[in-house]
């Protein structure tokens, strides 16, 4: 964490209404460390936030999780595997479309509201 911390730390000099003439450059000086390193932290900190993304599809309404739990879904009824299969192939279908969400996402692209309604889902 110490490594976002720095890299919000040497741009809190910045300022949005630049003079005319001013330089929007930073110093590689004001940077706690070597720049590869904080490119090489802030990609490993994307991809475990991209990570997070596709596990959301594992949270799944709390009435299949307490069937899944129970000994109901130890059945070898039909209906009772036909339920079970039904919930685990929706969180693979979900990961399967939140990765791909991932591969399609712009991070230089401001949210619109109809970008954000695919988002909320």
């Amino acid at each position: 964490m110490d490594d976002i911390e720095a890299v919000i730390k040497a741009a809190e000099h910045m300022r949005y209404d630049n003079p005319p003439r001013s330089m929007t450059l930073n110093k590689l000086s004001l940077l706690s460390g070597p720049k590869s390193d904080l490119k090489k932290s802030i990609l490993e900190r994307v991809s475990f936030l991209a990570s997070c993304y596709v596990s959301l599809a594992t949270f799944v309404d709390d009435d299949d999780v307490d069937f899944l739990l129970s000994n109901e879904s130890l059945s070898t009824d039909k209906e009772k595997l036909k339920k079970v299969s039904g919930i685990y192939k929706k969180v693979l279908k979900d990961m399967e479309t939140f990765k791909e969400e991932v591969r399609e996402f712009d991070p230089f692209e401001l949210p619109t509201d109809g970008s954000r309604d695919a988002l909320d889902s």
